[in-house]
């Protein structure tokens, strides 16, 4: 199991000039079931608000289905907050992320967020990275 970060679906769904092709590849093999893909619950508010904004709200609402159609979502609780409260990272949202990778036992999180501290917790990698990585580079 691989937890996308709000990043790279972001990057793929509002086509983010830089950003768009990895992430568009990567939720592509998630749809195909060519590998198995999460989203954390948390996550999905920050994607409602900023496909809104670049789009608008029924396409945001388009977009949120096809996310919940798709892919998993990772639950976070209040005890889950409370982990992530004791986890060694500054950065609170960084640090629900790394509590749903740990919950949910996922091999990856996928982020183009070089700041996500995860303290060697659980491995952060770029999209560019995870794609070498499928393809043996």
């Amino acid at each position: 199991m691989i937890l996308l970060d709000t990043n790279v679906v972001l990057d793929s769904l509002i086509k983010r000039k830089l950003f768009y092709q990895e992430a568009d590849i990567i939720l592509n093999l998630a749809v195909e079931k060519k590998i198995e893909c999460c989203i954390s619950a948390n996550s999905l508010a920050d994607i409602f608000y900023f496909c809104s904004k670049e789009k608008n709200v029924p396409e945001a609402r388009y977009m949120l289905n096809y996310l919940l159609e798709n892919f998993e979502v990772a639950a976070i609780d209040g005890e889950d907050c409370k982990s992530a409260m004791k986890l060694p990272i500054a950065d609170f949202e960084d640090a629900l992320i790394v509590q749903c990778a740990l919950k949910y036992k996922v091999e990856y999180i996928i982020t183009r967020d070089i700041k996500l501290h995860t303290n060697g917790v659980v491995t952060a990698v770029s999209p560019e990275e995870f794609l070498n990585e499928m393809q043996g580079n």
